[in-house]
């Protein structure tokens, strides 16, 4: 089934601790431009609804889009996840605020092969990437649990979940695919090599 704009909501996550880059890195800049504002471009050509997740509001209110922190701080990605399908009424897509090559037709891509699955996860030179991936209402009591128990990889509950697991991805720079993460000031400076044009 083709996916519909407003049948999904997108959702930033932007509640990392930013430990090895040394500062925020969605409002780093590239070529003038903020990392996030480029994320932000990509998702509203593809969802109606974007959200941020993240534990400094005040940082993202100039992007008019609803913010909202982790349910309970300090337990990763997997409470991220978490506190977005339980602000969401719909299912959601997520992605990592620090992908710069972020891509329309990647993202369509992987919601289109949500329909019944719990989640679909993408996956690149054998790497699951759960960061940029679709997660239906259905993982949130799945969720619950697990985080109740004290699990915060989102790796731990894969085995619990109905998962399209999609690949066949294709770039010219697999370094600098829409998968790539800026997680340190060294990623940060390959990147503004790599995107004169971006």
């Amino acid at each position: 089934m083709k996916f519909q704009k407003n049948k999904i909501t997108g959702v930033i996550l932007a509640g990392g601790k930013n430990r090895r880059f040394g500062s925020e890195k969605a409002l780093a800049k590239i070529n003038g431009k903020r990392l996030i504002d480029r994320i932000i471009a990509a998702m509203s050509e593809v969802f109606e609804e974007n959200i941020i997740i993240t534990n400094n509001e005040d940082l993202y209110k100039e992007f008019n889009l609803k913010t909202y922190p982790d349910i309970l701080a300090g337990k990763g990605p997997l409470m991220g996840v978490y506190t977005a399908l339980h602000y969401s009424s719909k299912d959601i897509f997520v992605t990592a605020c620090d992908m710069p090559f972020a891509s329309t037709s990647v993202i369509r891509k992987i919601i289109d092969n949500l329909e019944g699955y719990d989640a679909v996860i993408p996956k690149h030179r054998g790497k699951l990437h759960f960061l940029h991936a679709a997660y239906s209402l259905k993982c949130f009591d799945i969720y619950k649990k697990k985080l109740a128990g004290g699990f915060l990889g989102l790796k731990d509950v894969v085995e619990e979940l109905n998962c399209n697991i999609i690949e066949g991805f294709k770039f010219e720079d697999d370094h600098l695919s829409p998968f790539f993460n800026m997680n340190t000031p060294d990623d940060f400076f390959l990147v503004k090599d790599h995107s004169k044009d971006l």
